[in-house]
């Protein structure tokens, strides 16, 4: 199995071939790693969410931690059947300059869950692709347009490097002699972060008065050495134009221009349980996340209108495949890619669809030798690059079961195309997993169903004891997943995720000694509704008590 590890060092020189890859798939996979999860407490998910709840608390998250790693893998049909992988493993870092300079959280257990799986930190920021989003790149663009000096908010590394180029420029003109060129090699070392030749020659024209810096590729600086008079010729015709500033933003933009690609070609986009990485996708890469849920719902679907989601369409046909050869338990990425490629279900498949990985697309030798693209044998789970290449087996797979299964015997008897596919797995677009929440999924491209899942228990502590929601949380959690919202000192509502977890509940508290457990009633057991019904109560005794003195009156007075 071949990837192709992508860094700043070899990003540009292979984005034309990461575009003609996007262009030619049915169907693109994607795959994300990040720097954390929750800020703290109060924005990490409970079951007593509801859809615009959740979004805002994952907002929140988003906006504080960083996109570490993307992968994505294009799809390419060849034939009958038959795809050709091409699995790209993308490390990104945001840049400081002209002003931006992004903060961002690490939170320890995922900084160790991407240890435990050999994720490369310095890599990540050492040589990580930059990205802006719109409204970061509308910034830089002004700050461009103000600043044609660009030198005055350069960032420590960006000083750095700025001041070994031009000492280095500074001891050839001793010995130079005018119309000399200097040609000076861009190697950069380890903690050095490169500045695009664009702004360097602008910095350099404003800094050093006897040379002019010439067109040159993006690893090399040419300058020459002038006279004054033939500088004061070129700085009269020299001027600061709209395609030096593109040029300057193409260069910072970096991985951004593959999600506009992407956008653009209006691709099929999978993911496996991808509501983060779809929020992630927007706020890194498009535009901050708007304050509202279903502007946010608008905004996406107008970006990606063709989304799947593999751990929704698992859970969804789960059920279907119960009692079939194509069954199977989990629902996690690398359980259920484990599950499509046993041999169980490939067998029992007429036409299954084939996946060879490519690196055909990779013709440069030169490149090859000297590790510009780098390429290896092994993919290993929560990787990016792996991940997306798996989602995208299993996606092509539960496409397959589905269409098979609502296929004549006669039809399903012939290689089935992907637009076949399509047609077929329709109902699951645009749908996207929701966990330890309310619903089962969100709609991008509609109203989210209305169903709810879950169940509400009632808990009390026995003896007028006090209740800890911890204690509770410890004991209730091994039958499954559950939330806990303290109403007294001693009642608490316990919403759990499903019917069997209440029913196991239930079952364990018939006679358990400190705590009283029963469904919840929100006639009986809401604060609010208590209130509502002892005011009731009261003020009923009271008309009718008003009632009762008035007639009293009325026969004393008669």
């Amino acid at each position: 199995m071949a990837r192709v590890n992508v860094t700043k060092k070899n990003f540009i020189s292979i984005l034309p071939m990461i575009k003609d890859c996007i262009d030619q798939a049915a169907f693109i996979s994607i795959d994300s790693e990040f720097t954390g999860l929750n800020i703290n407490n109060s924005t990490k998910s409970s079951l007593f969410d509801s859809a615009e709840q959740r979004y805002l608390k994952a907002r929140l998250n988003v906006q504080a931690i960083a996109l570490a790693q993307f992968g994505l893998t294009a799809y390419v049909s060849v034939g009958a059947n038959r795809y050709d992988a091409y699995m790209y493993n993308f490390y990104l870092f945001p840049e400081a300059i002209g002003g931006i300079d992004t903060r961002f959280t690490m939170q320890a257990s995922s900084v160790q869950f991407l240890t435990q799986y050999k994720f490369d930190f310095n890599k990540m920021m050492y040589e990580g692709i930059s990205f802006l989003n719109k409204s970061q790149e509308n910034r830089l663009k002004d700050y461009l347009r103000a600043n044609s000096g660009f030198s005055s908010n350069l960032t420590d590394a960006h000083q750095a490097l700025l001041r070994k180029y031009c000492s280095k420029i500074a001891r050839w003109l001793i010995h130079a002699k005018e119309d000399d060129v200097f040609t000076l090699e861009k190697h950069l070392e380890d903690g050095e972060v490169e500045l695009s030749n664009e702004v360097l020659h602008r910095i350099l024209i404003n800094r050093i008065d006897n040379i002019w810096p010439q067109p040159s590729a993006d690893n090399v600086l040419i300058v020459e050495k002038v006279s004054p008079n033939k500088r004061a010729e070129l700085m009269e015709h020299w001027s600061v134009g709209e395609t030096d500033y593109e040029k300057s933003l193409e260069s910072y933009r970096g991985f951004t221009n593959v999600i506009d690609h992407v956008i653009k070609k209006k691709k099929v986009m999978v993911g496996h349980n991808l509501y983060l990485d779809l929020m992630l996708i927007y706020d890194k890469f498009i535009d901050y996340l708007p304050k509202s849920y279903q502007e946010y719902k608008e905004r996406l679907h107008s970006c990606f209108p063709h989304i799947y989601d593999t751990k929704y369409m698992a859970l969804q046909l789960r059920k279907e495949f119960d009692d079939t050869v194509h069954s199977y338990d989990a629902t996690s990425l690398s359980e259920l890619h484990a599950a499509m490629a046993d041999p169980k279900c490939t067998t029992a498949l007429l036409f299954p669809p084939t996946v060879a990985m490519a690196v055909s697309h990779i013709k440069d030798d030169e490149c090859r030798q000297s590790n510009e693209i780098e390429t290896d044998t092994l993919g290993n789970i929560h990787e990016a690059g792996y991940d997306s290449y798996m989602c995208g087996l299993v996606f092509l797979r539960l496409a397959h079961l589905v269409t098979i299964n609502k296929l004549e015997p006669a039809l399903s008897a012939h290689p089935i195309s992907f637009y076949d596919y399509e047609h077929h797995i329709a109902p699951f677009k645009n749908h996207v997993n929701l966990i330890r929440a309310t619903l089962h999924n969100i709609c991008l491209d509609g109203a989210d169903p209305e169903h709810n899942r879950t169940d509400r228990l009632f808990i009390k502590a026995k003896k007028s004891a006090l209740l800890r929601p911890e204690e509770v949380s410890f004991l209730l959690s091994s039958y499954g997943a559950v939330d806990i919202s303290k109403i007294s000192q001693n009642k608490a509502v316990v919403i759990v995720s499903n019917q069997i977890c209440a029913r196991r509940i239930l079952e364990a508290f018939q006679s358990h000694d400190k705590y009283a457990v029963v469904r919840y009633n929100p006639w009986r057991h809401s604060i609010l509704a208590n209130r509502i019904l002892w005011t009731g109560a009261i003020l009923s005794a009271g008309i009718c008590t008003l009632a009762l003195i008035r007639n009293v009156k009325k026969q004393l007075l008669s």
